[in-house]
């Protein structure tokens, strides 16, 4: 009877997983929205999954302290990923942007850029 599903019923059974589950399925949603990628959501979902067996393996073998710092690290992840995606953090990239193009105009010339995808990365 240790199918996948009675396993999961297990796994998601706890408080820690329970508060996991309802910020994983927001940040699916999102990344549905935003990237519109089966591959990455498909990520996620394991990541999410390994991540609360991980936080289940915790609980019942007694170190409920290191749950929940599993738990608040990723929630806390998911957290900066929805202000992200509600443009929360717009200001703060607008004066690291503002930094950064100062900082280039005093770099010497001659500079190192890495190219990555069809981008420049400088050094």
């Amino acid at each position: 009877m240790n199918t996948i599903k009675h396993k999961a019923i297990i796994i998601y059974n706890t408080l820690q997983t329970k508060i996991f589950l309802f910020f994983c399925i927001i940040a699916i949603i999102i990344s549905a929205i935003q990237y519109k990628s089966v591959i990455i959501i498909f990520i996620q979902l394991f990541l999410y999954y390994f991540i609360a067996e991980d936080i289940h393996c915790k609980i019942y073998g007694g170190c409920t302290f290191a749950s929940w710092i599993s738990t608040i690290v990723p929630i806390l992840g998911i957290i900066i990923f929805i202000l992200d995606y509600l443009d929360i953090f717009n200001n703060i990239k607008t004066k690291i942007t503002y930094i950064y193009n100062k900082f280039e105009e005093i770099k010497p010339e001659g500079k190192m850029d890495i190219i990555i995808n069809k981008k420049k990365i400088p050094l």
